[in-house]
């Protein structure tokens, strides 16, 4: 293959943006992984690892991997709320015992 022929391999880090196809319509019931990066600032490396710890779903169609929105906002949501419990007491959320279920 000559360099002319070269091709640059695609890849999931190019800016996403909404088109203006898109404006006014709901949003969209479920996010690829770069737009679910681009829509709650996210890094990808910090969604994949979500996903393989299964703190963030996530599921295959076709050959996409798709987070739904609902989970991506309870995630969010879940994450503020530690955050906010974690400066309450003055500790780190990363850095606090797990709860105890049966108590």
């Amino acid at each position: 293959m000559s360099s002319a022929e070269t091709r640059k391999p695609a890849t999931d880090s190019a800016p996403v943006k909404a088109g203006p196809d898109l404006q006014g319509l709901e949003p969209p019931l479920a996010y690829t992984i770069p737009r679910a990066c681009a829509v709650s600032g996210l890094g990808r490396t910090s969604i994949y690892k979500l996903i393989g710890t299964g703190a963030l779903p996530a599921f295959r169609c076709g050959g996409r991997r798709l987070i739904l929105r609902r989970d991506l906002v309870a995630f969010l949501e879940r994450s503020a709320a530690a955050d906010a419990r974690s400066q309450d007491d003055g500790t780190s959320a990363s850095l606090r015992k797990p709860r105890d279920p049966t108590s």
